[in-house]
């Protein structure tokens, strides 16, 4: 039996297609090997250096809109900026009357020509007019359901091609690459960096090594708590016997005191709480009183 088998399909009397789907989480460490991916090197060269290039324009306040190489501005460039033909300048392409621009990839242009320009990805782009992009922008949470067309729906598990008709959502377009912001009224402001972390198709694996440091950590920390308190017991707890002994110690102490029985023979000194007085006898002489011989 094959690990991994998906299904198969019979393409003619001498060939199929097969699906294989690999478990790379079972696989040492030695064993595996990632994926072959593009020089993405270069592409990331290249667009830090348009970013760089393009900070300049996108950065003004009268930018409107900016996409990977073109920007849409309140106030024209200076003639040195713009060519129509010279490379690293840019081109003049429309001067527009109105525009609505509700997402990367989305808005509507009103030129000074009369011409109305949308732009819209997705299926539901034959829907989408001028009127839409004016009635959605005055609500952004604004959704409607329609059916559309799809006359090009590739079915990947078959390699079959066919047309079909579909229900999609019609909304205000979020763009995938960045964050969205919302204020306190839940309304969406601005957009973010999205925190990417690629692991070439082993984040289970990178997952599961972070669980286990984790839980490393967690148990030293643990041992630290337990030092710790058997730490601070002996402490309090040796406190505690130097605070009787100082106070047997102190001469201001209040003495105990013993009272001794009869017939207890104990070497050293008895203490009364309260001693006997002495019985002093009287003599009584009955008779007459001896006269004092004179002197």
């Amino acid at each position: 039996m094959t690990t991994g088998f998906q299904y198969a399909e019979k393409l003619s009397d001498e060939y199929y297609i097969d699906a294989y789907k690999t478990n790379t989480e079972r696989v040492p460490d030695a064993e595996w090997r990632p994926p072959r991916i593009a020089a993405v090197q270069m592409s990331a060269a290249i667009t830090a250096c348009a970013r760089i290039h393009m900070h300049h324009y996108i950065s003004r306040e009268d930018c409107y809109y900016t996409d990977t190489n073109s920007v849409i501005l309140g106030s024209p460039l200076p003639d040195d900026n713009v060519s129509p033909t010279e490379l690293g300048k840019f081109k003049l392409e429309h001067k527009l009357n109105k525009g609505i621009f509700l997402a990367p990839k989305g808005y509507c242009l009103w030129t000074d020509k009369n011409q109305i320009i949308t732009k819209h990805k997705g299926l539901a782009k034959p829907l989408v007019s001028d009127k839409w992009h004016e009635t959605q922008y005055a609500d952004l949470k604004r959704r409607i359901v329609a059916l559309v067309d799809s006359n090009f729906l590739i079915n990947w598990a078959t390699l079959d091609i066919m047309k079909k008709t579909k229900l999609v959502k019609l909304s205000t377009q979020t763009n995938t690459k960045r964050e969205l912001v919302y204020d306190n009224n839940q309304d969406w402001v601005d957009t973010k960096p999205v925190n990417v972390k690629d692991y070439a198709g082993q984040d289970k694996r990178v997952l599961l090594y972070k669980y286990r440091i984790q839980e490393y950590d967690l148990q030293s920390l643990r041992e630290k708590v337990v030092n710790l308190r058997s730490k601070i017991a002996s402490l309090t707890s040796d406190s505690i016997i130097k605070d009787k002994q100082g106070q047997s110690q102190r001469p201001d102490a209040p003495k105990k005191a013993t009272i001794q029985r009869q017939g207890q023979s104990n070497s050293s000194p008895t203490l009364f709480i309260h001693p006997p007085k002495k019985n002093k006898k009287k003599h009584i002489n009955s008779g007459k009183k001896k006269k004092k011989k004179p002197g």
